[in-house]
């Protein structure tokens, strides 16, 4: 610190953040350096508890004093300057001087200089007394100011709140918050008993008693009704009302028409951040707490008297409604005389019986009759002796799909069956719900309410269903003019019912047949309609093989009429049609659908191909066949094109098969041609031609080999040798024929298998081609210091075998086509090795080929039959 505005600020600093903020320490340090002494202790006098504090100093030999160490004030002796810090409490045998803090008159604490000598001290002394006292002062108005702005809000709170309790919970946390007290309570006073009205910041099992006797000690301190401060020894009595650890209480009554109503107990002031000389409640807090009760206690008188004043004008309005009432009553049932009158009318205009059923029910709800909150109608069945769900209207909008069906026995019922079998509307309430008990709890689960009314639905001679109505929601008592007022709507829409329900039965009737003569003339055209006109042959013969049916098509097709071909025999028609007979018949014995695809027809020289499909005719119990019906359908044309489609795939493939031919062998006959020139040059060279002659061989093997390749894969599929054997040491065969070029590229190989012996039914020398023409490919793509693997699997009915290599991955585009004849990615070759490998694995051991490939290298993975198929 270089000037006093430096010490101004760290004592800011101090009372703002208190000891964590170390602030005291350094301003001890900078005594210790301005009065040329050893070390600085810092004391502060806290008058409410009448002791020092140490609070700073300038060795860290006293740190864990800092704060905690207190001095009360008797220890210290007038006049005495010098002191053992022994003596004070701190444990070192060193001597230090005191140096009083002052703040004008007012002592604010002392410095204690231990070491061989102190410089003047007055001017440095005077600068911190200073700053302690002003800023000590200052935080203290601030505080001040900020209490007082709080208090500002009881205003507001008196005016607007209008409820008692309300007014109790919100100015007890007004207050707790201006006396920054930790919690408080409200005790009330009623008869011989203080009664807890409300807390504030307690735990529910903190608080031990709610209720207490007035002659409590705890309660006998306020006679005269004043504010009072007590200490932890002096409230001790407050330890039967809650369990807390006491360090300050504040207490003040007030009073209602001069009499005292009540207590406001606040306990332990808050803990606030900084620095604080008082820690406990005091002078300005009790004046604060009189001017709260005072303003409470008006507040309180305020509220009675306005509650008194709301009950007298409550009288009056209820005075006022009963008149009210008496003419609403009255005006109320001539509206529902009015509306049992219309609804009336309206159901007897109306001929649908689902109008009548709703105007009945909107009748009961609407606000302009009943004014019912639902109405629930429930249809009689009086085969089954019960009531069915059928509308349900009201306020909410899904009603009726949670009743509609439901079904209600009304038999020996007590409810229902006084409303349907002796013609009575029945009022069931609280009281007749607690009677019957648990009898009527399929209505109560549906309806959820205790109050409603069943009426019966009267016609001429019986009952035909019964609606209930009910006030769930406006819970609107129901009255004893309204049930004479239903009596009448009963019977009358009884009647208006009864009557709809004869007419509909009879509208029904007659539209019924009406439809059923419609459907069947309709039914009988379409169905003559679409065999005329299906643009295939539909032939129908009986089980005796005559024809039942010959529609327009099989006319064209055949050139026999209809008139001539019904009734007769379908073999009389020609030698194709015996086989087809002959199928026909089959379907009696198989009672399943039989095709014949391109059976083909000679007519007037020229040959027609048809797909024929024969189908059992179940008589309409489904219980036996009748007949069958057969279809052709003319595929001559269809046939042909694909007669021609693959005529052209054979010229197609043969064009690209002899021009990858031509390619392939020009290229081996070149190199020889050219060599035996050579060797005419060189006839007289033996090594020379030695050397020649080598590679002429080579491309023979090499002409030898292309020409094989083409042969495998053009000659038709040749008869199968099978043999039982170990696909394991298949793979370590053709392993053995590959192993030179494998060492020569350095190429790592591994072999996987699970199980050693997996035996396979199969052509053992195909499908070591598979494996020769794989390995062979797996080498090729494989770079040197490369990877294969062999894996073999048993897959319980089939073998799979994949052959992996760690070369580059090959595109989806070249996937697809792969496998293909020709196709290759290769300089030399003919493409044909994986065609031949799909050839052998697909269609001679009746197995699967394919290939998957990504970043790490690709795969090849064929899987055929274990027993061969």
């Amino acid at each position: 610190m270089k000037d006093a505005m430096d010490l101004f600020l760290k004592v800011q600093e101090f009372l703002e953040k208190g000891y964590k903020s170390k602030a005291m320490n350094e301003l001890a340090s900078f005594l210790a350096e301005n009065l040329k002494t050893d070390k600085v202790l810092i004391f502060l006098y806290e008058p409410m508890r009448e002791l020092f504090r140490l609070v700073g100093a300038s060795s860290n030999e006293y740190e864990s004093y800092i704060g905690k160490h207190k001095i009360p004030s008797q220890k210290l002796k007038n006049g005495e300057d010098e002191i053992k810090l022994k003596d004070l409490g701190i444990d070192s045998e060193e001597k230090g001087r005191i140096l009083p803090l002052k703040f004008g008159e007012e002592d604010l604490g002392f410095i204690l200089a231990v070491g061989p000598s102190i410089q003047s001290t007055t001017d440095i002394l005077e600068k911190v007394g200073g700053a302690l006292g002003f800023l000590a002062k200052y935080r203290y108005l601030e505080e001040s100011v900020h209490k007082y702005q709080l208090m500002s809000r009881f205003t507001t709170l008196f005016e607007r709140t209008r409820d008692l309790e309300e007014l109790y919970t919100k100015v007890l946390k007004v207050a707790v918050d201006v006396l920054e007290a930790e919690s408080g309570m409200i005790w009330e006073r009623e008869d011989e008993e203080y009664v807890l009205k409300s807390y504030r910041n307690l735990e529910e099992d903190a608080i031990l008693r709610k209720r207490v006797e007035a002659t409590h000690p705890f309660f006998s301190k306020f006679k005269e009704g004043t504010s009072l401060i007590l200490n932890p020894d002096t409230s001790l009595e407050l330890n039967d009302l809650v369990d807390l650890k006491l360090k300050s209480v504040l207490m003040s009554s007030y009073r209602v028409n001069n009499e005292i109503k009540g207590l406001f107990v606040f306990i332990n002031k808050k803990e606030r951040k900084g620095y604080r000389p008082f820690k406990k409640f005091d002078d300005f807090d009790v004046s604060l707490l009189a001017e709260i009760t005072r303003r409470f206690s008006l507040a309180l008188s305020r509220l009675e008297y306005y509650e008194r004043l709301k009950e007298e004008i409550k009288k009056l309005e209820e005075l006022r409604k009963r008149y009210e009432k008496l003419i609403e009553v009255q005006r109320d049932q001539l509206m529902k005389m009015e509306t049992v009158y219309n609804v009336s009318q309206a159901m007897r205009s109306s001929y649908s019986l689902t109008n009548v059923y709703k105007i009945l029910l909107l009748g009961l709800i609407a606000n302009r009759g009943f004014n019912f909150d639902r109405a629930l109608l429930l249809l009689r069945d009086t085969k089954r002796q019960v009531l069915i769900g059928k509308l349900w209207v009201g306020p909410n909008s899904g009603l009726t799909p949670r009743i509609e069906g439901k079904i209600f026995h009304y038999k020996g019922h007590p409810i229902l069956e006084r409303a349907v079998l002796r013609k009575r509307i029945v009022y069931v309430n609280s009281k007749i719900i607690e009677s019957f008990g648990e009898n009527l709890r399929d209505i109560l689960d549906v309806l959820e309410t205790e109050e409603f009314i069943v009426m019966p639905l009267v016609g001429r001679w019986d009952t035909l269903g019964v609606v209930i109505v009910d006030n769930r929601f406006t819970k609107r008592s129901i009255s004893d003019s309204d049930l004479e007022i239903l009596k009448l709507l009963s019977e009358s829409a009884g009647l208006a019912i009864e009557n709809i329900m004869n007419y509909e039965e009879l509208r029904e009737k007659t539209i019924s047949l009406e439809r059923q003569k419609d459907l069947i003339d309709y039914l009988r055209r379409f169905s003559e309609s679409i065999l005329q006109n299906l643009d295939a042959v539909v032939i129908v013969l009986d089980r005796d093989g005559k024809i039942l049916e010959w529609n327009k098509k099989a006319e064209l097709i055949f050139g026999y009429p209809r008139e001539r071909m019904i009734g007769s025999r379908l073999e009389n028609l020609g030698v194709e049609f015996e086989n087809i007979l002959a199928v026909a018949l089959k379907v009696f014995e198989t009672k399943e659908t039989i095709s014949m695809a391109n059976y083909m027809f000679t007519m007037e020289r020229e040959e027609k191909y048809f797909d024929i499909r024969f189908s059992p005719l179940w008589n309409p119990s489904g219980t036996h066949i009748d007949g069958v019906i057969i279809t052709f359908e003319d595929v001559t044309d269809r046939y042909k094109m694909e007669q021609e489609r693959k005529r052209q795939e054979k010229l197609s493939a043969l064009g690209e098969m002899a021009a990858r031919v031509a390619h392939e062998i020009r290229n081996p006959i070149s190199v020889i041609g050219g060599f035996i020139k050579r060797m005419k040059k060189h006839i007289d060279e033996p090594e020379t031609l030695v050397r020649y002659i080598e590679i002429v061989l080579n491309e023979l093997e090499r002409l030898e080999r292309i020409v094989s390749e083409i042969l495998e894969f053009s000659r038709e599929a040749k008869k199968l040798e099978y043999t039982e054997f170990n696909i394991n040491d298949l793979v370590r065969e053709v392993y053995t024929l590959f192993e030179d070029p494998i060492n020569k590229k350095n190429i790592k190989f591994q072999f996987d298998t699970r199980r050693e012996n997996i035996t396979v039914f199969a052509d053992r020398i195909r499908i070591k081609q598979v494996l020769i023409n794989l390995i062979q490919n797996a080498i090729d793509a494989t770079s040197e210091n490369g990877n294969i693997r062999i894996k073999t699997e048993d897959m319980f009915e089939r073998v799979r075998v994949s052959v992996w290599n760690s070369g580059s991955s090959i595109p989806k585009h070249i996937q697809d086509k792969i496998f293909q004849p020709f196709f290759t990615t290769k300089i030399q070759g003919t493409g044909l090795g994986l065609s031949i490998c799909k050839k052998i694995v697909e269609d001679e051991h009746n197995g699967s080929i394919w290939v998957e490939s990504d970043e790490e290298g690709t795969s090849f993975i064929f899987e055929i039959p274990k027993k061969g198929e």
